[in-house]
């Protein structure tokens, strides 16, 4: 733990053994925030956890009540969300709000609806994010917090960029500065420098992003927040890569990979492949850039996707087990039961289709590649609508695109030749023959994004950008994002396989025809994302 840190722990003890000598419960409550977010900026999430249930019992025996306080489901919420859990800390940072605004807590409010925006921010909702900052910012304006007001604009300036608003967020954040040097308050002011940079980046303007992230780095180093820095060096090795300088960009990967002390976790360890993958392809080591690609396909696919999740569970289950009633430990085991059946049920749900023809099966295990890499892409160059979370789920649920195959009779479905006009209407019912048996499942609550996802990838990966596509002739942004995704990586994949009607053909002449149809029958920044993938690609299919 770093020297700045262990003294804001150690304050925050002292405050909190002199609030319980005082009897005073709000003084306890802020002493423990400043406890909780001291292990949360150090990554320390499952002790952060731990730490808040203990809390609560000691305010149970100090001050006789049980009654939750915001400051718990606070702490308790931001780590889940590190940890992963989205919906477990939405649940808990909704808990905290509602207790704040009936105790007319505004600053336990605003925190609450802050770490609530950057929740549904990571999951890809960015309107419901920006409705969460701005009101934050509204609450903020009655207070007399400077830093608080501060962190709710450099919020709401952050998701403005991510929402491809970025010449909004710029004006955002140069008010954001201007007040962080007034204040001299450092940490604001590389904060606000970093989503500075991060917006100038997305918009091309290279030199100014790399002056805003270098200057964000100075202010930082040194500093206790680990996601902040991780995040920092990842940008300025992006904008180094892209400008050029590839050897630099290896340096702040290696800053990036060291900030995170006690080692990254598997969504820190994806951003990171990608980032590290294109500076390799830049500098010419493709051998290495197609291995972390790999990688990273291997972190986006289901199995790891949940990993993390799983491990904290794993590494967790023998001390809830001592301090848990038995229902939510029973609901702990359950919850580990459906990762594994989910992934089970998705392999097992595949290989119905690939049992019918082996040339479906290689035909899914490349696609699915190609899903999660122009996935990795369009998150690492702001594809609005999509992020990790989404772009692995999209990677795991892409190996269903062609289950409605099940139902396609051999004849058609393995028949030696081109199909005939009537035989090509039968194999396109093969579509909706998917959302029928995607349809038919069970799913739990739980497996419902699972379900969400698989139905985007099988209903529209045969919808074609003008319209012309089946079964319902979607267009436009009307197509789900999945089947635009995976309509890219089919087309593809069926240009450079081989057919007993048709040749294979080569890279080349695949992104020709690609190339020609964007904006036609594909979405022109997918096409962009792969245009970009270009030596990745061909090596993943040499």
């Amino acid at each position: 733990m770093r020297t700045r840190d262990k003294t804001s722990e150690k304050l925050g003890k002292e405050a909190l053994n002199a609030a319980f000598v005082q009897g005073d419960i709000r003084a306890a409550e802020l002493a423990f925030l400043t406890i909780g977010f001291c292990l949360i900026n150090n990554g320390k999430y499952t002790e952060a956890i731990t730490e808040s249930e203990a809390m609560k019992e000691l305010v149970a025996v100090r001050f006789g009540t049980r009654s939750n306080l915001p400051a718990f489901s606070i702490i308790t919420g931001v780590a889940y969300r590190h940890l992963g859990f989205y919906d477990r800390s939405v649940q808990f940072v909704l808990e905290a709000q509602k207790l704040a605004r009936s105790a007319g807590d505004n600053r336990s409010l605003v925190i609450a609806l802050n770490n609530l925006g950057i929740v549904l921010s990571d999951s890809g909702e960015m309107e419901r994010a920006i409705e969460q900052f701005t009101e934050a910012v509204t609450v903020c304006a009655s207070m007399d917090d400077q830093q608080l007001s501060h962190t709710a604009r450099s919020n709401l300036a952050y998701v403005l960029g991510k929402s491809g608003r970025d010449e909004e967020a710029l004006v955002m954040l140069e008010e954001t500065i201007k007040d962080a040097k007034l204040r001299n308050d450092t940490y604001q002011w590389g904060n606000s420098l970093d989503t500075k940079g991060a917006s100038l980046l997305r918009l091309g303007r290279l030199d100014a992003a790399i002056d805003a992230l270098t200057e964000a780095a100075t202010l930082l180093a040194g500093t206790n927040t680990v996601d902040t820095l991780f995040a920092l060096h990842l940008h300025l090795a992006d904008a180094l890569t892209l400008s050029h300088k590839p050897e630099e960009a290896l340096t702040e990967l290696d800053k990036a990979e060291s900030a995170v002390a006690s080692g990254l976790t598997a969504p820190q360890r994806s951003l990171f492949c990608v980032a590290k993958a294109k500076t390799c392809e830049t500098l010419g080591r493709y051998k290495e850039s197609s291995a972390l690609y790999r990688e990273y396909v291997e972190l986006s696919s289901l199995k790891v996707a949940e990993q993390g999740r799983v491990a904290y569970k794993q590494a967790e289950l023998e001390e809830q087990r001592n301090r848990t009633e038995g229902l939510e430990l029973d609901l702990l085991r359950r919850t580990e039961r459906m990762v594994r059946s989910q992934e089970i049920l998705i392999a097992a749900l595949a290989s119905l289709a690939e049992l019918r023809d082996s040339e479906t099966g290689a035909h899914v295990l490349r696609t699915s590649r190609l899903v999660a890499l122009l996935g990795a892409e369009m998150v690492r160059t702001g594809y609005p609508g999509i992020d990790e979370r989404k772009a692995a789920l999209y990677a795991s649920t892409s190996v269903l695109h062609d289950i409605g195959k099940v139902g396609i009779s051999d004849t058609i479905l393995l028949k030696p030749g081109p199909l005939l006009p009537e035989e090509i209407q039968i194999m396109k019912e093969h579509v909706t023959i998917g959302e029928r048996v995607l349809g038919s499942i069970p799913w739990d609550i739980e497996d419902a994004k699972y379900a969400e996802h698989a139905l985007e990838i099988v209903s529209a990966h045969h919808e074609q950008w003008n319209g012309t596509g089946y079964p319902r002739g979607l267009a436009g942004e009307a197509i789900p994002l999945g089947g635009r995704i995976m309509s890219v990586a089919d087309v593809y994949d069926a240009i450079r396989s081989k057919r007993p009607y048709k040749s294979e053909q080569g890279h080349a002449e695949a992104v020709s025809f690609m190339v020609s149809n964007s904006g036609v029958l594909f979405d022109s920044r997918i096409i962009d994302a792969m245009v970009n993938l270009d030596s990745v690609i061909t090596s993943l299919y040499s």
